[in-house]
């Protein structure tokens, strides 16, 4: 990613983007839940929407889709 983004612009930005964490998630299935539990935390989302919010990890080789349900 860091190299793509370097692609795109000056050298004069390189310093600045090598200093960028970018955040990689190494377990996905942990992160999903962790978006479920934002999700039906806050309190600018309809209750209705909070309770039917559903997360799914999608296996690009196998074209199926997991369901990650909070514990």
């Amino acid at each position: 990613m860091r190299d793509n983004v370097k692609a795109r612009v000056g050298e004069i930005h390189w310093e600045e983007i090598d200093q960028i964490d970018w955040g990689a998630n190494t377990n996905m299935a942990e992160s999903v839940r962790s978006d479920l539990e934002w999700l039906r935390k806050n309190e600018v989302i309809r209750n209705e929407l909070k309770s039917t919010a559903r997360g799914f990890l999608f296996a690009i080789k196998t074209g199926k889709a997991e369901e990650i349900k909070l514990a």
